[in-house]
């Protein structure tokens, strides 16, 4: 008889799933029935089997996608729930990243403005100083200016006092050499009543110095020097004594360092005044002789030809055969004594010098 119309759509209907139970026995009867049909399944057994492998694998995943709907359901409700949190935890961390942005802001702008006010009270206070500095300046050289035309003036109608440093054993002083040139000069002791005739041996206008021979053949030798000279760098605000001599007595002022120009080898002092005598050594902490009073005006400024210019000043007298060569003292006893005991080491190697003016 053959397949069909029916027996068609039956097993079309079987392909897809969708026999009712009616329909599955009387496909089970056709195949039997029929050998076309019994071909194309093989056995009624193999057919049934397929039949009832395919429903029951059909019904297990319609279970397992009716349970993976139920559990996407849930994947989507949690879903939901978590995006619901996270929109709210993102609300919240957005609120609390806001406010620690606009506490940064405020700290920031706290700190900028507190160091622009330290800045320009810094500016303020630096703009002030170097006024002040340029103020002290003009007036430390108008002051030293001042002086020096006084002590010209005195100079030339009754004459000043100097001291002299002794650089040899026999008697040569080193002295600032403004106030010795075109100059009578006296070496003075016993109150001025013993007066010496003394002459200038060198001098050196760039150096600023000179040296005096007194003119006595008596001269007493000295003894070896207790005390060097020093180049060395020097601090602003650094102790320094002068020490200078009368003739009789040690004469010594206490000050301190507060400019140094080293191109013209100058040091600006301030020092306590107390008959302090122009030519006088000034001493540093460590005893060294560091440079020669050059000027200085009644409020105690005062200009020191520092002592890299003696050194300079000897080099050259050395190179002439015709002057007595000096050997510069090399060692420095003085530093191992307290100040007192550096004064009485002093007094034999200073003397005093009245000089007056003859141009």
């Amino acid at each position: 008889m053959g397949m069909d119309d029916q027996d068609k759509i039956l097993v079309i209907k079987l392909l897809l799933g969708q026999l009712t139970d009616n329909e599955k026995d009387l496909l089970k009867r056709r195949i039997n029935n029929e050998p076309e049909l019994n071909d194309l399944f093989k056995s009624y057994s193999d057919v049934v089997s397929k039949i009832d492998v395919f429903y029951a694998s059909r019904s297990i995943k319609l279970k397992i996608d009716s349970m993976g709907s139920f559990s996407n359901s849930k994947k989507i409700r949690s879903k939901s729930n978590q995006n619901k949190s996270n929109t709210e935890n993102m609300g919240s961390n957005a609120r609390m990243g806001l406010l620690v942005s606009l506490m940064l802001i405020i700290a920031v702008a706290v700190t900028l403005g507190f160091n622009y006010f330290i800045n320009w009270k810094n500016d303020n206070a630096n703009k002030m100083l170097i006024e002040e500095q340029s103020q002290a300046q003009i007036l430390k050289q108008d002051s030293i200016k001042s002086a020096l035309q006084k002590e010209e003036f005195r100079l030339k109608k009754k004459g000043i006092d100097i001291t002299g440093i002794a650089i040899t054993r026999s008697g040569l002083y080193l002295t600032p050499y403004e106030w010795v040139q075109d100059a009578t000069i006296l070496a003075t002791s016993d109150n001025n009543t013993n007066k010496i005739p003394a002459t200038i041996l060198w001098d050196d206008e760039s150096a600023g110095l000179a040296v005096l021979k007194i003119a006595v053949g008596d001269q007493k030798k000295l003894n070896t020097f207790p005390y060097i000279f020093s180049s060395r760098k020097f601090f602003l605000g650094e102790e320094i004594i002068v020490i200078s001599s009368n003739g009789d007595d040690i004469i010594y002022n206490f000050g301190r360092v507060i400019d140094d120009n080293k191109e013209s080898n100058i040091l600006y002092i301030k020092v306590e005044l107390d008959n302090l005598i122009l030519g006088a050594p000034v001493i540093d902490n460590y005893g060294q002789i560091i440079g020669l009073i050059k000027s200085i005006d009644p409020n105690g400024m005062g200009t020191v030809q520092k002592s890299i210019s003696i050194f300079t000043m000897i080099a050259e007298m050395n190179l002439d055969k015709g002057v007595e060569r000096i050997i510069m003292p090399k060692k420095n006893s003085l530093s191992k004594l307290p100040n007192p005991d550096r004064l009485i080491a002093l007094q034999p190697y200073l003397a005093h010098f009245n000089v007056r003016k003859t141009k």
